[in-house]
């Protein structure tokens, strides 16, 4: 069993799972984190902006075997 698939629709966790596991926009997660927060360059810095593109976009080429979404993810970080 999915411990996500333990919430309703509505909840926040599932909400937060299916942006996290967004086939079509996988950056999405990392997108919503960065325009809610309306943060500038040197505060992505320094809550380690670049360790958390990484980290998720390796998790989709290593674990999820999903390169175009990798890519994706990459491509936003480098914006």
């Amino acid at each position: 069993v999915m411990i996500a698939d333990l919430f309703s629709n509505e909840s926040m966790g599932k909400q937060h799972y299916s942006k996290y596991n967004d086939l079509e926009n996988p950056e999405s997660i990392i997108k919503n984190l960065v325009e809610k927060e309306n943060v500038s360059e040197k505060e992505l810095q320094e809550m380690g902006f670049n360790s958390i593109v990484n980290i998720i976009g390796y998790e989709w080429l290593n674990d999820k075997h999903n390169a175009n979404g990798a890519i994706k993810i990459f491509k936003y970080g480098v914006l």
